[in-house]
């Protein structure tokens, strides 16, 4: 033990290169599971048997419990007994090559009337079932189409009733609601989702263009191109004063197709629909310098946001927003020659964001030293990790972008309407 508490000390504060990975900013992907929660709790009556994957059953089963929601589930997170183990092995037929009317008897076998898909799992995947071998199918064997998910999610016995990009939820139709000559639809057909759409116009008229756009981003990152691109294209009819909608657009251009010049128009957008987000300003800042190189945008951009007017535009400064502020620092020293500027912003970014990448990327435009790490030392960023607790988180969206939900002061005004139109149906 002493041998090994020595060679801790030797390596401290850190093993070899691991402050790269430590002395970080983080993002979490987990903005659309908390608009899911925050959705399932308020809308899906209460005492339903709900059909989940087990360890999505557990967190709503928590999540249920801290807001008083009466929620139960099929299958219960303690995986011990036998019998359980038989019952997701049933249950997770919807993971196969299942037909939908053969699950929908097992849901009602269950007496269950919604059930929660999970995009991530919207795909093959490794595991097969031993008791239920005629639903197994593996990739390259069955078309995609073949699959429970796609098939569910355009069946007629299933009424899909809210997407995101990480979740759908299907409610099994009484038999009364289906049409004796009912057909299968496609999930690459927009009618599979218009209904859905309509529903989220009407409750969240707001939201919809944004989240059917990152919805879109989900399948295409299954490689499910001809449904991502319907969902794109109702998104884009519709998200002209969608702010966010702008924002995805112009991220989706920028990083995943590498269309870098198509990207400005839909981050200019997205900074004037919404003026004072920092996301947005930081993109359009970027793209202006580092792609368009357009000094005469750059000055239109930040010039009014050097003190701000009033409540309709703020300062930089008071967009508090760290990343945003360092970036921000480079151009008011090299472009406006403003160094009191320069050095606020980046004073701010020092501040409120040292663990920032943007502030150890910038550090030798504002410093003697090439790097941070070589100014302050390893110490330093060791207390700014363990002791000042210096790392930032953001929450983003499964499809890897801040647009819906990186901006704090946008996450509070949609949770806002939502309470509002409660209240209202209350």
């Amino acid at each position: 033990q002493l041998g090994y508490a020595a060679f801790l000390g030797f390596k401290m504060p850190f093993i070899e290169n691991r402050h790269n990975s430590l002395h970080a900013d983080k993002g979490w992907p987990d903005g659309d599971r908390g608009e899911f929660f925050d959705w399932a709790l308020h809308h899906i009556p209460d005492n339903e048997i709900i059909l989940a994957a087990m360890p999505l059953s557990a967190e709503l089963r928590r999540a249920s419990s801290t807001e008083s929601k009466a929620m139960r589930f099929a299958i219960h997170p303690q995986f011990e007994a036998h019998h359980l183990r038989e019952r997701v092995q049933e249950l997770y037929q919807f993971y196969q090559c299942t037909p939908p009317a053969s699950f929908a008897k097992t849901m009602e076998k269950f007496q269950s009337r919604y059930l929660i898909l999970e995009f991530k799992r919207c795909s093959f995947g490794p595991f097969l079932l031993d008791k239920y071998p005629e639903v197994n199918c593996k990739e390259k064997e069955v078309p995609w189409q073949e699959l429970f998910c796609p098939r569910a999610l355009a069946s007629p016995l299933f009424e899909l009733q809210w997407a995101n990009a990480e979740f759908a939820v299907l409610r099994l139709r009484d038999s009364k609601e289906v049409a004796r000559d009912a057909k299968d639809g496609h999930v690459a057909d927009l009618k599979t989702w218009e209904p859905m759409l309509k529903r989220c116009q009407k409750e969240e008229r707001l939201e919809c263009a944004a989240r059917a756009a990152d919805l879109a981003l989900a399948f295409r990152k299954m490689g499910q191109m001809q449904v991502s691109q319907s969902l794109m294209r109702w998104a884009e009819a519709h998200g002209d004063e969608d702010g966010a909608f702008q924002y995805i657009m112009g991220h989706h251009l920028d990083y995943d197709l590498q269309q870098s010049q198509r990207a400005g128009p839909y981050y200019k957008r997205a900074v004037e629909l919404e003026p004072n987000n920092p996301v947005f300003v930081k993109e359009y800042l970027m793209w202006l310098e580092l792609v368009a190189k357009d000094q005469r945008s750059l000055v239109q951009l930040l010039a009014p946001r050097r003190f701000g007017h009033g409540g309709s535009l703020q300062a930089l400064s008071g967009l508090e927003d760290a990343s945003l502020a360092c970036e921000a620092s480079v151009t008011a020293k090299e472009l406006f020659q403003d160094l009191d500027w320069s050095r606020e912003l980046w004073e701010y970014a020092l501040e409120n964001g040292p663990c920032n990448q943007c502030v150890d990327n910038n550090w030798p435009i504002h410093t003697s030293a090439q790097s941070m790490r070589e100014d302050v030392g390893d110490w330093q960023l060791f207390l700014n990790i363990f002791w000042h607790q210096s790392m930032r988180s953001s929450l983003l969206s499964i499809t890897g972008h801040g647009g819906r939900h990186g901006h704090r002061e946008r996450r509070y005004k949609a949770w806002k309407r939502r309470f509002r139109s409660r209240a209202l149906k209350n």
